[in-house]
């Protein structure tokens, strides 16, 4: 705001427009000073005080415009300037280069705008240095504030001076450090959404229903996308999350809704599985009518499970328009990857498949990692579904909960995602590629098979991030087997040692299958990398087994790794 009492000035001018005096431009006392052959640009000390409307300008930063943003003080009285020693017109900034960030301690800006400690007491130190040599600061305001002290490093100036120039870079100081790690750390922490309207009418709506509010908030992630923010600090045994029994969608839920009596008289009997997906797709048509929707308005419209991958179409023609593929591939998907598991009793009018699904809204919103522990259960006495955590959780951070044990294809196949460094992942070798190193000259390589077969070594034969798994080794020792040593073929299948040479014979085959999984999976990465570039419809879907082709490379790797020590330590 100006100083009390001052007339406003026109811009451009140097004197106010007195009253009773036409507007003019006094010559200054310093001019005589100036060289007749230099003609600088209109030094700031044609006024006394320049105080600055810092509210209409940017911070640190100062352009010609800021000639049209100023109240000038009408100059001393010529007694007044007769006491003032002559200055070098070249002391003086010109007045584009004044920083907006200096004013004068007599100005009314420095006692209203708190600048920051180190303007201040480089604006004190400035003018300090003028009381010392003689001349008023009052005259000089902001301009000598910025300009170098006679005697001082002119061109080496202070690395708080470069910081204040007017043409510095915008958050290269601590301020900016501080606002790029708090902008960087929100980001890896999570971008809250419990302000959209949708989750404001689902936390609505499960009010309604007795659910109580919790530290969990919806949030956008990085890594895994939506999920629910913790707003405090998470303890082993602490209470996740309790959702009422009213909150959950079950079969029962279906039986008692308007397609309850359909389904009991339907012949044959409907799964529970089919009965849900019924329901979803039913009350997803109802739209506004339905009880449902602010819960099925935060379901996702699409899924990334095998079973959505782009197809052609089976039937030439719509086989409708409500219940039709699409639909149930969307209603299946809803069912197979949020719904908790929730035993329920028998009932006569399902089929004999278990009846454990259950819809849990705004609970589904947990992400799934391997590396955390919970207890989730239905608690009979509070008539809630419950999940407690065994691992702590920092404030900002995203609450996880474990789905099981799962490898990453499982994760692909049932939920649509892959976890990154999942140590349940193993990389699978068929018994064809295990058979493919054993010549079919061996005689015994029928009975040998047969033996593994009769005793389920066949399958599940895994790489893993500690090497070949045992059943892996196993088979490959049975396989190793030489003529003299197959009689000892079941106390190889028990695990013990039958000779130095069948145990060097199973990790050398062992090795080489690693290697050539290694090949095949770098072979595979490439063809998606292409394929990813020729079916735009399947990038989607093809990424995600990039990625699990990815991290089947790394676990091969590490087996591999594990397998050249161990072949050393034995040689």
């Amino acid at each position: 705001m100006p100083h009390p009492g001052l007339p406003r000035t026109p811009p451009g001018t140097g004197t106010p427009n007195l009253p009773g005096q036409p507007l003019s431009r006094p010559n200054h006392p310093f001019q005589e000073e100036i060289p007749p052959d230099v003609q600088p640009e209109p030094p700031l000390a044609h006024c006394s005080h320049i105080i600055l409307k810092m509210g209409s300008l940017p911070k640190r930063k100062c352009s010609t415009a800021l000639a049209q943003k100023c109240w000038l003080h009408p100059l001393p009285s010529p007694h007044s300037l007769a006491e003032h020693r002559t200055i070098p017109a070249e002391h003086f900034l010109p007045l584009k280069a004044m920083p907006a960030l200096f004013t004068s301690t007599l100005s009314p800006p420095y006692f209203s705008f708190r600048k920051s400690r180190s303007a201040r007491m480089l604006c004190r130190s400035s003018i300090s240095s003028w009381w010392k040599s003689g001349r008023s600061p009052s005259c000089w305001s902001c301009a000598t504030a910025a300009w170098p002290r006679p005697g001082s490093r002119d061109v080496r100036l202070s690395k708080k001076r470069r910081n204040l120039l007017p043409n510095m870079k915008k958050n290269r100081g601590r301020t900016g450090r501080k606002r790029r790690r708090k902008h960087l750390k929100s980001f890896m922490d999570g971008v809250n959404c419990s302000h959209k309207l949708e989750y404001i009418k689902l936390q609505k709506w499960l009010k309604e229903r007795g659910f109580e509010g919790t530290n969990l908030r919806p949030a956008e992630f990085w890594g895994t996308g939506r999920g629910l923010m913790a707003t405090k600090a998470l303890q082993a045994g602490d209470l996740v999350i309790s959702l009422p029994e009213k909150c959950l969608l079950t079969t029962g839920t279906v039986l008692s809704s308007c397609l309850g009596g359909y389904i009991v008289k339907w012949k044959p009997r409907v799964s529970p599985l089919l009965a849900l997906c019924t329901f979803l797709i039913a009350e997803k048509h109802a739209g506004e009518k339905s009880p449902w929707k602010p819960y099925l308005d935060v379901l996702p419209k699409t899924y990334t499970c095998p079973a959505c991958l782009d197809h052609d179409p089976l039937f030439a023609e719509n086989t409708g328009t409500i219940f039709n593929y699409s639909a149930l591939e969307w209603a299946w998907c809803t069912i197979n990857t949020r719904t908790i598991y929730m035993k329920h009793p028998h009932r006569e009018c399902f089929s004999l498949e278990p009846d454990v699904y259950a819809l849990a809204p705004y609970l589904d919103f947990l992400n799934h990692s391997p590396n955390v522990q919970v207890k989730a259960a239905f608690n009979k006495q509070t008539r809630s579904y419950e999940i407690r955590t065994n691992s702590q959780c920092k404030k900002y951070q995203e609450v996880f909960i474990c789905y099981g044990p799962h490898d990453n294809q499982r994760l692909l196949l049932e939920y649509g995602f892959v976890a990154m460094d999942n140590p349940h992942s193993s990389v699978y070798v068929s018994a064809e590629t295990l058979l493919k190193y054993f010549s079919p000259l061996d005689k015994q390589r029928k009975a040998k098979v047969a033996i593994l077969k009769d005793h389920d070594f066949l399958e599940n034969l895994t790489f893993g991030w500690d090497g070949p798994s045992w059943r892996l080794l196993t088979a490959l020792k049975v396989l190793s087997l030489g003529a003299d040593d197959f009689a000892c073929w079941r106390r190889t299948l028990l695990g013990d040692v039958t000779s130095a040479r069948n145990e060097q014979q199973a990790l050398d085959t062992a090795a080489k299958i690693c290697h050539f999984l290694i090949e095949e999976t770098q072979h595979v990465l490439l063809q998606i990398s292409q394929l990813k570039k020729d079916k735009e419809n399947l990038k989607t879907h093809l990424a995600l087994v990039e990625m699990l082709r990815s991290e089947d490379l790394k676990i091969l790797q590490k087996s591999a790794e594990i397998l050249c020590n161990l072949n050393l330590a034995t040689a």
